[in-house]
């Protein structure tokens, strides 16, 4: 019979196993040696510009703070941080595009 996601083809076997990984915290596929905090805070940053890709800004402002709070932690990380910071103000217009533009006379 076989796996259950691999019994299914196409789109709907995708979108299944795509809903599986996105349901499953993250830290379950880390490595048990792995520590190293500064690695866990630059893949939330990343993780936060994967979800800002996908227009999932509520889920891209979360993992930018996972990555802010931990970097923040880490000491002298003033490069990683401000990187950080600039990825969250460009959420701001994202989140924001329901507003008038404003015309300059």
């Amino acid at each position: 019979m076989g796996h259950p996601d691999r019994s299914r083809s196409g789109v709907a076997g995708r979108v299944l196993r795509q809903r599986r990984l996105q349901s499953t915290p993250m830290s379950l596929f880390l490595p048990a040696a792995i520590k190293d905090e500064y690695a866990i805070a630059a893949a939330q940053g990343d993780l936060g510009a994967v979800y800002q890709n996908q227009e999932r800004l509520i889920e891209a402002q979360r993992a930018y703070d996972s990555a802010l709070s931990i970097f923040r932690g880490l000491g002298d990380k003033t490069y990683e941080i401000a990187v950080v910071l600039r990825d969250v103000g460009s959420l701001r217009p994202a989140r924001n595009s329901c507003l008038p533009t404003l015309t300059l006379p």
